[in-house]
């Protein structure tokens, strides 16, 4: 997906069932470390952020299900390439990702 600087973007991300795992939203940069941008459960009335981020420029809404999140980038301000994970966290495994989301802004 290709957006312009100060445009928003919004993902789909379907984690399939309603429980009581988080879900997370994470940033690679090229040559880089994912880095946490946010976690998100159908209880919360809004996402908890990871270091440096904020509503600012990331937000998050949960379909009427629990099932389906919409991660949102909001005024994008950088030019370079990153690529965007939806992972669900489980507690005795950790991460499990099945959607990677590129995306060139």
């Amino acid at each position: 997906m290709s957006v312009n600087r100060g445009q928003t973007a919004t993902f789909n991300c379907d984690v399939g069932v309603k429980n009581n795992h988080i879900t997370a939203f994470l940033l690679q940069s090229p040559g880089k470390s994912p880095q946490l941008i946010f976690y998100h459960h159908h209880s919360y009335t809004e996402p908890k952020y990871g270091p440096g981020m904020s509503s600012v420029h990331f937000g998050s809404s949960i379909n009427s299900a629990g099932t389906e999140y919409q991660p949102v980038m909001k005024n994008i301000y950088t030019m370079d390439t990153d690529t965007y994970y939806c992972a669900k966290w489980y507690d005795n495994i950790g991460f499990h990702s099945d959607t990677q989301l590129g995306k060139k802004h």
